[in-house]
């Protein structure tokens, strides 16, 4: 093969290359518990599938294996998702543009421990990351939960840390910490989810009568999931030839990824829709916003647009009409309008006919459908101001949530001088973030509420920028307080500088408690009491020492 690495058995530890990259992408297998890197890929093995084919022949296809048969005893996820970036840093490949995961069962949780782990790295970097994930158990397998004696009984810490339950901490926080990166959007993060349809037949023997992995755990991040029908746990990972759909469906995911981030791409002009076609695209983009999965509809409609364009275009220019390309855009368009309609179905009606019309377009010229004169300059236009105002807007969210964590640290750290006149409940309250990065869900006291992105987009817009920028001034006025709370001492010096530190905090969280305030009402509110007395005088501290300190 053209371009093939020396690889060796699969089998052995470590990262074995089938192809080397002559384009800026490179594709990385990932296996789950309990398998190697060629038992997971089925016969022939889907990553040899990839190399071998002729439309990806520039890309770069490894094969990753780690440590993770019965006798791995104490060899933690952490343990492979750290040999996993020392094999990816021998290799370079943190210097390529794009890195694609394509990872199974338990090696979707050991690339996203990698990915949250290594998350200043690849911003500086700037790699943009793609995560395919086949049937992975996000929030934990049932299986494991059963077989959790077992596991302990033979020192089995994946197994372990892969049981579906809410004192699982290690599982439970990496999928806090992956969904606040996620939704941060400080470095480009697409996905695609795969989840099986049925269980594995000697699953049954140990009263297993769903899925290993089912939708709810496997299904979490990325919009858009697919059930693979007629597939288990095993087989899914396994397709036999590339007519498969997993296959396909990889395929797209990476010439998709391929593609400049949607936020910054085609902004030039581009040639016009004629009448009859504008209807349905118009609606839709009027109405993504209100869309619950609004990155996998926001994608699709990218799609939509990009094609119906460049076909328009070619006709436009004299070409001829293409049945296969209309046939391709009437799918397009009903991929369109399968996303939308569990959120809207009156807009994916709107969808189905735009699909259609491509494959009967006389469907466009009845009246109902032939109207509202906007151009696809304008749809873009306010696609872009949608998505930037949302990415805002979910950084706002995301910094709450994560700033509240550091204030903790912070109220726990302290004992002098602070002395809040409303002592807190004993019982406490616990939130985190919902709804696909759209919320902050806190619950306590009998109770549950919300702040939403609604909430923050009421604020003006000095308040939301100022809360969205708060998470990276947080993170380096608490990394700061630490270093001089840990000192046994604190010269004059230091005390001046931990007040003037403080007083900042208390800034930054000002405007976050009186959102809290805002949002939340009876107990959960005055669960932030403590918190807000604190902050209070930490600022009149502040002031005080500026007072002191004038000329």
């Amino acid at each position: 093969m053209s371009g093939a690495g020396s690889v060796g058995s699969t089998r052995a530890l470590g990262l074995h290359c089938l192809q080397k990259a002559s384009s800026d992408l490179n594709v990385i297998f990932v296996h789950g518990i309990l398998s190697d890197g060629e038992a997971a890929w089925g016969t022939p093995s889907w990553p040899r599938l990839l190399a071998d084919d002729p439309q990806l022949a520039g890309t770069g296809v490894y094969v990753f294996t780690y440590r993770t048969g019965v006798t791995s005893g104490t060899y933690s996820v952490g343990d492979a998702a750290q040999m996993f970036y020392e094999c990816i840093k021998i290799e370079n490949l943190w210097q390529g543009r794009r890195i694609v995961f394509v990872a199974h069962s338990m090696g979707g949780i050991v690339s996203r421990k990698l990915i949250v782990s290594r998350e200043a790295e690849i911003i500086e970097n700037k790699t943009e990351v793609g995560l395919f994930l086949i049937a992975s158990p996000s929030l934990g397998a049932q299986l494991a939960t059963t077989l959790q004696d077992l596991a302990a009984v033979l020192g089995h810490a994946q197994a372990y840390d892969l049981r579906a339950s809410q004192m699982n901490t290690s599982l439970n926080d990496l999928d806090r910490d992956f969904t606040t990166l996620k939704e941060s959007e400080r470095f480009r993060l697409d996905g695609k989810e795969l989840v099986e349809d049925k269980p594995i037949s000697w699953s049954r023997w140990l009263g297993m009568r769903t899925q290993l992995v089912q939708p709810f755990a496997g299904a979490k991040y990325f919009g858009n999931p697919l059930r693979v029908p007629d597939t288990d746990h095993l087989s899914i990972s396994k397709p036999r030839s590339r007519d498969a759909i997993q296959y396909r469906l990889l395929t797209r995911f990476l010439a998709e990824f391929q593609q400049p981030p949607m936020t910054h791409a085609h902004a030039a002009p581009l040639p016009p829709e004629p009448d009859q076609a504008r209807s349905a695209i118009a609606k839709l983009s009027e109405r993504l916003t209100d869309i619950e999965s609004w990155h996998a509809a926001a994608a699709l409609l990218q799609e939509a647009l990009l094609e119906t364009r460049a076909y328009v275009g070619t006709l436009q220019e004299g070409g001829l009409r293409n049945p296969q390309t209309e046939d391709r855009l009437s799918r397009v368009w009903s991929d369109v309008g399968n996303a939308v309609h569990p959120h809207d179905a009156s807009l994916a009606a709107l969808c189905f006919v735009k699909g259609q019309g491509w494959a009967e377009p006389r469907l466009w010229q009845d009246p109902r459908f032939a109207n509202l004169p906007i151009s696809l300059d304008d749809i873009s236009e306010k696609l872009m101001s949608s998505m930037i105002d949302r990415s805002e807007l979910k950084r706002g969210l995301v910094a709450i949530d994560k700033n509240l964590n550091r204030f903790e640290d912070v109220r726990l750290g302290i004992t002098d001088g602070y002395s809040p006149t409303v002592v807190r409940p004993k019982t406490s309250a616990t939130h985190h973030l919902s709804n696909d990065g759209k919320s902050i869900v806190f619950t306590g006291y009998g109770e549950t509420s919300t702040v939403s992105i609604e909430d923050i987009a009421r604020l003006n817009k000095e308040d939301r920028e100022a809360i969205a920028a708060s998470d990276e001034a947080m993170a380096k006025l608490l990394d700061k307080w630490k270093k001089l709370v840990k000192k046994a001492s604190l010269s004059p010096k230091d005390a001046e500088k931990r007040t003037i530190i403080e007083g900042e905090i208390a800034q930054h969280l000002g405007l976050i408690l009186e959102v809290i305030r805002a949002g939340l009402g009876g107990n959960l509110n005055d669960h932030y009491i403590t918190q807000r007395t604190i902050a209070q005088q930490m600022r009149q501290r502040h002031q005080n020492l500026a007072n002191q300190t004038a000329p």
